[in-house]
């Protein structure tokens, strides 16, 4: 898990137990969500994620993939050197998991979320696992494309997954991209990027957690593709990429039946793309500590 290579295999029991040591603090990221036309089986299709609330039927964001992610590309020393805390932007928030992961591991946050009852829901969860400073882990409710033109350009890392197009659809608000028709959703979740990769600081690392889906006709619709290309037009150049393997579940059960329908692979991965808008090479200068750093036990963060 603590290894910094391509696959990321989220079945292992490490894993797991990371998972749950994070989930016992009393993170309910389904709280506050209740899909609308929400296909289960598709979103198990399509995306290979089986880590769904039970409840509500609504994926979940992994809180030991939010650990890595942040003890990876979030520069070490000024988490424990007493300067300003690294601040993390999330233009698409949805749940409380990159939020309260990001506090409790001494980094400030911002998540933008279109529906206030979600809002609402994460604060609300915040609070209860004992967290005592709002200022520093937020919640903005609105929507993406407007709010993000209010915030300053300091962000020192984003971590975010946007909907797959209407896998998941959560409101009839206009400004819900899920609900958009293709080619509108498409040009939203550009725009939408855009600003949010203008809020970044210079020699910053981004990280989108994204995974193709089909369109009505069957075939992928190229969105780990048009995310690359997002990204890049603002100066933010595919860096590394990552595959996270999920758990096989009952993958192993469905593929037979739509691998004899229409011959649709199973699919059992999501893409991890990691930007960063700086020259590779001077790196180092702005990154003083390049050694591998070991993901920590959960007590030395609370």
């Amino acid at each position: 898990m603590d290894n910094p290579f391509s696959i990321i295999n989220t079945s292992t029991d490490r894993w797991q137990n990371r998972k749950r040591k994070w989930k016992s603090l009393g993170i309910q990221s389904e709280v506050g969500r209740t899909a609308r036309a929400f296909n289960i089986k598709e979103w198990m299709d399509e995306t290979g994620d089986v880590q769904v609330a039970t409840q509500s039927d609504t994926s979940i964001f992994d809180p030991a993939l939010c650990e890595l992610l942040y003890t990876w590309f979030v520069p070490e020393e000024s988490r424990t050197k007493g300067v300003k805390k690294p601040l993390v932007l999330d233009p698409f928030a949805g749940g409380s998991v990159r939020g309260i992961v990001a506090a409790q591991m001494g980094l400030d946050y911002v998540g933008i979320e279109l529906r206030q009852e979600q809002v609402d829901a994460n604060r609300m969860q915040f609070a209860d696992i004992g967290g005592k400073d709002s200022a520093n882990c937020q919640w903005i409710q609105g929507d993406s494309d407007k709010r993000l033109e209010q915030l300053a350009r300091e962000h020192d890392f984003m971590l975010t997954c946007p909907p797959y197009g209407d896998l998941e659809v959560y409101s009839d608000d206009p400004a819900d991209i899920s609900n958009m028709v293709a080619h509108k959703f498409d040009y939203m979740y550009a725009s939408i990027m855009g600003k949010a990769l203008d809020r970044m600081n210079q020699n910053t690392f981004v990280a989108v957690v994204v995974g193709d889906y089909r369109d009505k006709s069957g075939y992928l619709c190229n969105f780990v593709s048009k995310t690359i290309k997002a990204c890049e037009v603002h100066g933010f150049r595919l860096f590394n990429e990552i595959i996270l393997q999920n758990v096989v579940g009952t993958l192993a059960l469905r593929v037979a039946k739509q691998w004899e329908t229409n011959r649709k692979i199973g699919k059992m991965h999501q893409n991890v793309l990691i930007f960063y808008n700086g020259d590779p090479k001077k790196m180092k200068d702005h990154w003083h500590n390049m050694n591998m750093v070991k993901l920590r036990t959960l007590a030395e963060w609370l």
